[in-house]
């Protein structure tokens, strides 16, 4: 028996086939989508942070050990400051430091791996109670400092104010997930970090706590021995040491501790012998533009200049520090007012009450006004409101800088009494200046 072929149960069927296969094939992707989504939820070292670039916290090294790892802070090209306990019961040569890379499976060329040739733990270190929780590792070859691999200022009681409304920054290579301990390879292997603000400050530890209370902010297993960092300029850079990752009541809740760095310090110089960095103050003025020819105001009487916090840095003293700064300021905010065009006017002064007969040269920086001709007002100050037009000068003057005997009392019935400053406008483009107030001229 032959097949008839049916054009129409064809279609049909082809139809059904095509919408079952795209149904089979979105059910699959859908299912795969979710799992990637689930697998990206888990996946925060720094519980509740972001991945971030080492060249952002170039200060953390990664230092791997037997079946571990945890972090650590560059202080020099030679030293290395840790935790305790994570280099605790090791020799030297169980210790490697990485630095200068966000992933640490990865080898760019601003990585630098190096051993470890000497360990000094904190003589007063307590596995008990996890006090005096800090360690310092010299490296058997010098690190390279550059963008990806920088040693960071320590804190002391000198240089930097610590209070509870101090805000911090700590990163890691830490757990991925939540509270996995001892399971290590949850442990993420790019670096993370999350803002932090203080909540408690001891003699020896401080504490932190999320600056979301929304959700769980800060350190978990694998992060310790990691910087606690602070900023004091307003563009993030140069960061301060002021803590080092000691330990959590648990990752998710409870404070998250750190070894205050500026009780350590004394600690730190003794043993390292690198000294300690004085920051300068913040400071500001007010400067006046000081090189217009002889005469001639300022078009800003004043403008303001401020130097950052931190923004020069001293192993000298504070004294030196801000004597930095404080040249910077003078130089700077001189050179910033000098940009400023100078005054348009001739700076007009006197003694006594213009009287009848009294005669005023006006000039003026003829550059400012485009054409060739000008017109010249005279205003009479008016305390209570805008100032009022009190003559026409002249309608239309040379543009060259000088109208001798401009001001002219005796053009004036009652002589010039009270405050007048004069009003210059560009007949080519309408553009204008007024001088200073003027009073108080004799003859």
């Amino acid at each position: 028996m032959k097949y008839k072929f049916n054009a129409k149960q064809f279609l049909k069927l082809l139809l059904v086939g095509v919408v079952t296969t795209i149904f089979i094939y979105s059910c699959k992707k859908a299912g795969e989508a979710d799992e990637k989504i689930q697998i990206k939820q888990k996946k925060e070292a720094i519980i509740g942070g972001d991945p971030v670039s080492i060249t952002r916290v170039p200060h953390q090294v990664r230092i791997n050990i037997p079946n571990a790892s945890g972090g650590g802070v560059v202080l020099s090209k030679d030293w290395i400051v840790t935790a305790a306990h994570v280099v605790y019961g090791l020799s030297a040569s169980q210790v490697n430091v990485v630095s200068g890379t966000t992933d640490v499976t990865l080898y760019p060329a601003s990585r630098q791996d190096r051993t470890a040739d000497q360990i000094i733990i904190h003589s007063d270190y307590s596995t008990s109670g996890r006090l005096n929780d800090i360690a310092l590792i010299h490296l058997s070859t010098p690190l390279t400092l550059n963008e990806s691999t920088a040693s960071i200022a320590y804190a002391t009681d000198g240089n930097i104010d610590i209070t509870t409304t101090t805000g911090g920054y700590v990163s890691g290579w830490g757990v991925i997930e939540d509270n996995p301990y001892p399971n290590p390879d949850t442990r993420t292997n790019v670096l993370f970090g999350v803002s932090v603000s203080l909540s408690g400050i001891e003699q020896k530890l401080l504490y932190t706590k999320p600056y979301d209370n929304r959700k769980q902010q800060g350190p978990c297993f694998g992060d310790s021995g990691g910087p606690l960092a602070t900023s004091l300029r307003s563009d993030g850079k140069d960061h301060v040491l002021i803590g080092i990752v000691n330990g959590w009541e648990d990752c998710n809740i409870g404070a998250k501790g750190y070894a205050r760095i500026s009780y350590f310090a004394p600690w730190i110089l003794e043993k390292t012998g690198i000294p300690v960095t004085y920051f300068s103050k913040g400071l500001s003025g007010y400067f006046s533009k000081n090189d217009c020819p002889s005469n001639f105001i300022p078009q800003q009487n004043k403008v303001f200049y401020s130097i950052g916090r931190a923004e020069f840095q001293s192993t000298i003293s504070q004294a030196d520090a801000d004597a930095q700064a404080l040249n910077a300021l003078n130089s700077q905010g001189q050179a910033y007012a000098n940009q400023f065009t100078c005054g348009v006017i001739h700076n007009l002064a006197g003694t006594n009450t213009i009287n009848y007969g009294y005669q005023e040269d006006i000039r003026w920086h003829a550059p400012y006004f485009q054409g060739d001709d000008v017109k010249i007002e005279l205003y009479q100050h008016n305390y209570s409101g805008p100032d009022v037009l009190f003559g026409v000068i002249t309608e239309k003057t040379p543009n060259n800088g000088l109208m001798v005997n401009g001001i002219n009392s005796g053009n004036y019935t009652n002589g010039l009494q009270g405050e007048y400053r004069v009003k210059i406008i560009s007949l080519a483009t309408g553009s204008f200046a007024f001088s200073n107030y003027f009073n108080n001229f004799q003859d």
